[in-house]
């Protein structure tokens, strides 16, 4: 008759666990392998267990090592490749039902949409770079001119040419003393939070429009003046038709003026003389467009100026 010892029972019931133990194993993945097999860091999937993401099917108390089942792998290739597609981690952990085709469904529409709002932001503000480097090109070319020439910016050329039809976002009020620098530098502020206000990128060239006389903004009295900026087409019909309108369409009389402002007057003068010598008068407000302004650099040297004054045959 046999004596059954204690420590043959301990020994008995430590292989019977053991043998648990490697039938829960041998089916699962170590979190090595995982990592090899869907090519995700190791890191990455400790994280995803602290945060409860996504969690071993079984994990070794004694040693702590996480296992994987298989069917538990299709779930992290499915997070993969949202991952990829863009999807926060909070976003997985807060929204995505795995065993729903309808969830994943509408989370990457939402995703969807997300992008296409976004590519319209990118597209917009690629159109409003390229304004600015066509802008700065015309700059660069006006000044070049006067360097290579060696002229005074007063005797840039004259000419006659088309001005092009744009749509602008504008502001127009009767301002005292328009003359004084920093009365003008507020205006300038002013449509520049009136583009911001709208969401637009201000990178077309500022307008200032001078709807009474010629000369009157030059003195020390009240000027009708419009503050305006070029936008797209595609921004003007997204905006209030109270802060945009067309402008252009018209022939003009037009030169540069490169350097600081307050000697412009004499290039005003300069072209209204050029106007009625050759034959022809002025038919509508002047307007001054500010190629390179102090919203671009600071060195008043470096700014240009198209004077356009619309004009027709007397």
């Amino acid at each position: 008759m046999y004596k059954i010892c204690f420590c043959d029972i301990i020994a008995v019931i430590h292989k019977i666990r053991l043998v648990k133990e490697v039938a829960l194993v041998q089916d699962r993945y170590t979190i090595g392998k995982v990592s090899r097999l869907c090519n995700i860091p190791k890191e990455t999937l400790r994280y995803y267990d602290k945060i409860g993401l996504f969690c071993p099917d079984y994990r070794d108390n004694e040693t702590g090592y996480r296992y994987y089942s298989k069917e538990s792998l299709k779930t992290l290739l499915i997070l993969r490749r949202l991952r990829n597609l863009g999807f926060s981690i909070e976003a997985l952990k807060n929204s995505l039902d795995v065993n729903s085709l309808d969830n994943l469904e509408n989370l990457i529409e939402e995703k969807s949409l997300e992008y296409e709002k976004q590519i319209q932001i990118l597209q917009a503000r690629k159109v409003a770079c390229d304004i600015a480097i066509k802008r700065f090109a015309r700059a660069k070319k006006a000044s070049s001119y006067v360097e290579s020439h060696n002229i005074d910016p007063i005797e840039f050329p004259i000419k006659v040419e088309y001005i092009e039809e744009n749509p602008v976002v504008f502001s127009r009020k009767i301002m005292k003393n328009y003359a004084h620098p920093d009365i003008t530098l507020t205006r300038w502020i002013d449509i520049y939070e009136k583009c911001t206000e709208n969401g637009l990128e201000m990178m077309g060239s500022i307008l200032i429009i001078f709807h009474g006389k010629p000369f009157d903004q030059f003195l020390e009295k009240n000027s009708d003046v419009e503050f305006a900026m070029q936008v797209t087409k595609i921004e003007a019909g997204k905006l209030n038709k109270r802060v945009t309108r067309f402008w252009g369409g018209f022939e003009a009389v037009t030169s540069y003026y490169v350097g600081d402002y307050k000697n412009i007057r004499i290039k005003h003068q300069k072209m209204l003389t050029w106007i009625n010598d050759n034959g022809l008068k002025v038919t509508g407000p002047i307007a001054e467009e500010f190629l390179i302004s102090p919203l671009d650099v600071d060195d008043s040297s470096k700014h240009v100026t198209k004077i356009i004054i619309p004009v027709e045959k007397r």
